[in-house]
């Protein structure tokens, strides 16, 4: 038996609200006409009801016989998916510092004994080599710190002079 999937995002949770209960029954609860709540289904109007609206629609769609709560569902998946987001990023990161302290390593070990007054060459560009990789990978962990940042999938982080209301 195929499970029956909640709407993933608002729009699509609010109508599937309105088509239960009615979008005219929905409208008066808040005073509006149901058009207007009827387009907070829609993708292209771009609005949305406030928190305690939609704390009410989703109680009148559970009373009406609905067997959960689609916008809180559509909320708690959408979280859900940046909370994925945000862990693999972290994990991806850990992987990358564990890979630039390796070759961190590996290169602080070849410049020593590119030190050497005899050092050929070959060992000469043996540590070349080895930090152009740990130049390699600078990069992409920037890029993973920098994804971290509020707004791409982490919460804010209160550091030194900042205040957490601003």
């Amino acid at each position: 038996m195929t499970k029956v999937r909640d709407p993933y995002d608002f729009p699509k949770a609010i109508q599937t609200i309105g088509k239960l209960i009615g979008w005219d029954v929905a409208g008066a609860m808040f005073g509006v006409t149901g058009r207007a709540v009827e387009f907070w289904g829609d993708d292209d109007k771009g609005t949305l009801p406030t928190l305690a609206q939609a704390f009410a629609l989703d109680a009148a769609y559970v009373a009406a016989g609905g067997n959960y709560a689609p916008i809180l569902e559509s909320y708690a998946r959408q979280f859900d998916a940046k909370l994925v987001q945000a862990v693999a990023c972290r994990l991806l990161l850990a992987r990358d510092v564990a890979e630039l302290a390796r070759e961190s390593g590996k290169a602080m070990s070849e410049c020593i004994a590119a030190l050497d007054p005899n050092a050929t060459p070959a060992q000469l560009k043996k540590a070349l080599t080895e930090i152009e990789q740990v130049d390699a990978i600078i990069p992409r962990i920037a890029g993973r710190i920098k994804a971290l940042l509020c707004g791409n999938g982490a919460a804010p982080e209160i550091t030194e002079g900042e205040n957490a209301h601003e």
